[in-house]
């Protein structure tokens, strides 16, 4: 990518930001802990301390900035949660052998829980599951042996 001379050299002699300057004098006195017990704080003691030491600097600001060092403060009793399963790792086996492969094309695998007040009907032309919603037959469907497909009927647009 091509830059124009003027704009470089007007980039060049610009003093940097005031958030920049001010960042790396914290991210030094971060760094300034390494061996220290201070380098143990997370973030609230470690925002503590350097207002301690004299550094105006705002929660937030100190949050950022060890985030960006990868800064970690020490963790007690707490457990490492679970990530990822290791790569070598076997899925537990299937005891109850369901199977979950369609009957037909553009099925759904499996049969879908039901709610207590709907009663299940079978198409006897398409063989397609169909259900009512209160447990009272459709009045929609002129005969309680076909679904809305075979009989033609269009749910009303919402």
């Amino acid at each position: 990518m091509q830059v124009a001379p003027r704009t470089y050299r007007s980039w060049k002699s610009k003093a940097p930001a005031a958030r920049t300057v001010t960042d790396a004098a914290i991210v030094n006195a971060l760094k300034d802990t390494a061996e220290k017990p201070e380098s143990l704080y997370g973030r609230r003691k470690m925002t503590a301390w350097l207002r301690r030491e004299g550094h105006e600097v705002a929660r937030c600001t100190v949050d950022r900035l060890m985030r960006d060092e990868a800064m970690n403060g020490l963790v007690r009793g707490r457990k490492p949660r679970a990530g990822a399963p290791a790569k070598d790792s076997q899925r537990a086996p299937d005891l109850l052998n369901r199977d979950f492969t369609a009957a037909r094309p553009n099925a759904e695998p499996g049969v879908k829980p039901m709610m207590s007040s709907s009663k299940m009907y079978v198409c006897i032309k398409c063989h397609a599951n169909f259900k009512t919603g209160d447990g009272k037959p459709d009045p929609r469907l002129r005969g309680l042996g076909r679904c809305n497909n075979c009989l033609g009927v269009t749910s009303p647009a919402t």
